[in-house]
């Protein structure tokens, strides 16, 4: 479980205690308390949890910063790619790393908390723009709050090198994330699948898709 998660569930247990304590000595109602607790609690452990994932080998793959389900792939004006995830509750919310690179700079900007699945979203809500450095250029990801996500955790700073799928924090409690790519890269995914972070490869660099498509026909001819 991610370490954000403990202060929610010992609270929970807490007030599970309580009110068991008070139900046993004779105040019935305070039962209905103890199992508020009880699905308080539980409700905070899902949310919380962190299993382990294992990123894709292969150079400049870029994967999910987040488990969630694609709302938006466009081509920007510059010629780079922008994939956004929106992340239910029901989600993991502990976000990866998209790519290895060193941190170059990280910039925190209030804002609203409109509905994360809103493509305005990304342009008025509370956000932390994270800005990488790698050989192939300037990777920018987003951690974007919503409607309930009222606390965005970032745990990287400028000049920490990460490697890919590496944990850089959470967004409590549903919300989105933005990854914005320089030219070069394809995106290889679409709107509405699901994602899983640190794991799901969403886009890859050109170069790497071309030789991907010149294996795939090599091994065609192979067989036929």
């Amino acid at each position: 479980m991610a370490r954000d998660g403990w202060p929610f569930v010992i609270g929970g247990l807490f007030v599970t205690a309580i009110g068991a304590f008070l139900g046993a000595t004779g105040a019935g109602a305070w039962y209905i308390l103890a199992a508020a607790g009880g699905v308080a609690t539980f409700f905070f452990v899902f949310f919380f949890r962190d299993p382990a994932r294992t990123a894709p080998t292969g150079n400049h793959a870029i994967v999910a910063p987040a488990d969630g389900r694609i709302v938006s792939v466009t081509t920007r004006p510059d010629g780079g790619v922008q994939i956004d995830t929106f992340l239910s509750v029901f989600n993991v919310h502990v976000n990866r790393a998209p790519t290895a690179g060193r941190v170059i700079s990280t910039d925190y900007r209030p804002g609203r908390f409109i509905a994360a699945m809103k493509p305005e979203a990304g342009r008025q809500n509370e956000r932390q723009d994270i800005v990488m450095r790698n050989d192939v250029g300037i990777i920018r990801f987003a951690q974007i709050a919503g409607v309930l996500a009222r606390r965005i955790v970032c745990r990287v700073g400028e000049g920490d090198e990460l490697k890919v799928g590496d944990r850089i924090g959470m967004i409590r409690f549903g919300s989105r994330m933005e990854v914005i790519l320089p030219p070069g890269f394809d995106a290889a995914v679409t709107v509405g699948e699901k994602v899983r972070a640190g794991e799901t490869v969403i886009a890859r660099y050109g170069r790497q898709t071309d030789d991907r498509q010149e294996e795939d026909a090599r091994a065609g001819l192979a067989t036929s």
